[in-house]
């Protein structure tokens, strides 16, 4: 589950479906939507902020690529 929910998180992200600067579903909304606990939910998070590909902040999810 971790590497799905990364993974669609990514292609998301990579290919402008998700953009910066734009509202985004909360943790909670994506914890529903993959149907993943909070564990799962957000160790794939990390994973794509290890990446690069996010920024997690104070009550916040900011998807996007950055630096570009």
């Amino acid at each position: 589950m971790l590497g799905e929910t990364a993974h669609d998180l990514r292609q998301q992200t990579t290919t402008g479906h998700i953009q910066p600067s734009k509202r985004h579903p909360s943790e909670v909304d994506l914890a529903d939507r993959y149907k993943v606990s909070t564990v799962t939910r957000r160790s794939a998070l990390a994973v794509l902020q290890s990446e690069g590909l996010i920024q997690l902040g104070l009550h916040k999810l900011i998807l996007g690529t950055l630096g570009v």
